[in-house]
């Protein structure tokens, strides 16, 4: 089963947010999540902001939604034998963030 958390590198303000991708015991991968925040808002027991102000609060709620989305990707993907590597993820991040233009590769023109 995999599992999604995020976590700090950093101690330095800003901290970038990483994305963990956990593919059973084996196969872990990480990339930046494109998101940063001060470290003494963040909570490491929970692996979320802290729930101080609205903006924190909306962090949060961005980070749950982008687990859900490279969740719903993961199944999609794994059920077509897609390999799952550090680039897909971050792929699936851009996407998510709308930095990466979908392109339908099945047609000559569009």
């Amino acid at each position: 089963m995999a599992k999604i958390k995020f976590h700090l590198q950093s101690t330095n303000n800003p901290a970038n947010i990483y994305a963990r991708l956990s593919i059973g015991r084996t196969k872990v991968l990480r990339r930046k999540s494109g998101y940063i925040i001060n470290p003494k808002d963040w909570s490491k027991d929970t692996s979320f902001p802290k729930p101080n102000d609205v903006e924190l609060k909306s962090l949060k709620t961005e980070l749950r939604d982008l687990a859900t989305n490279i969740e719903k990707q993961l199944n999609q993907a794994t059920g077509k034998g897609i390999d799952i590597t550090g680039d897909w993820l971050q792929q699936q991040i851009d996407i998510f963030q709308s930095k990466v233009k979908t392109t339908d590769n099945d047609r000559l023109t569009n």
